[in-house]
């Protein structure tokens, strides 16, 4: 699930939000410590950094002028070998007291009938989620921002009546998410844009150089660290 929504946000925030409201309650009411479900959910959440669309991966090629398309494709392996390794840590950790469930295909299909089949605005989404995975993978060939995309999908969801305004506004967490992650990232691309990063990784690299490996590394790592505290986004701290 989180890489599925990871693939719909592109962001880790975003990803975050939506498991939270949907999984967190469902996982405390079925017996799991409130801890470990947010744990989970925020582990599972940085899947979206990797996962494509990631938008620090969009970040990350502008920033490195390398081809977006190419980089969101190198993350599709890693991300799927991250999803096998956080899910079977997760088994070790808590092992499900219920392991075969042979009913399992027979409750999914009863399930499926009392929803009866597919609905107009169900295929809007559908549509519109699709539309908006592909205009991100295509994005070198047409030069379609991002933004612009997710623009557009929330334009087609508003004219075909699958939303109204109402619930734009009423969802807070994608407007939070909006304010400040787009900001953070403005932020991020003006510190670029003036120079801000080249000097300080040539400062960094000065006074690394010479040093022995394991030093430096501590030292890199720590800075790293550290220099996360300024941010509040992984995508602007990167």
């Amino acid at each position: 699930l989180s890489v599925f929504f990871a693939g719909i946000s592109g962001s880790s925030t975003a990803d975050a939000a939506s498991q939270g409201k949907l999984f967190i309650e469902a996982q405390v009411k079925e017996g799991y410590d409130l801890s470990f479900s947010i744990a989970i959910t925020a582990v599972s959440a940085v899947l979206a950094v990797i996962i494509p669309p990631s938008a620090l991966t969009v970040l990350l090629a502008t920033l490195g002028q390398t081809d977006v398309t190419d980089l969101l494709l190198a993350g599709i392996v890693p991300g799927l070998l991250s999803l096998l390794v956080v899910t079977y840590v997760i088994y070790l950790i808590d092992r499900p007291e219920i392991r075969e469930t042979p009913q399992a295909a027979q409750i999914a299909r009863d399930e499926l009938a009392k929803m009866g089949s597919i609905t107009r605005d169900e295929l809007v989404v559908l549509g519109t989620f699709g539309l908006a995975l592909l205009l991100w993978m295509t994005g070198s060939v047409t030069h379609l921002e991002a933004t612009v995309v997710a623009l557009l999908g929330l334009g087609l969801m508003l004219l075909f009546g699958t939303i109204t305004w109402d619930d734009v506004l009423g969802e807070r967490t994608g407007w939070d998410t909006l304010i400040w992650f787009g900001g953070l990232v403005g932020m991020a691309t003006m510190l670029s844009k003036l120079g801000m990063f080249k000097w300080f990784a040539g400062y960094v690299s000065t006074n690394v150089t010479g040093m022995e490996w394991l030093p430096a590394l501590v030292l890199i790592v720590l800075l790293y660290t550290y220099s996360g505290y300024l941010f509040a986004s992984l995508t602007a701290h990167t």
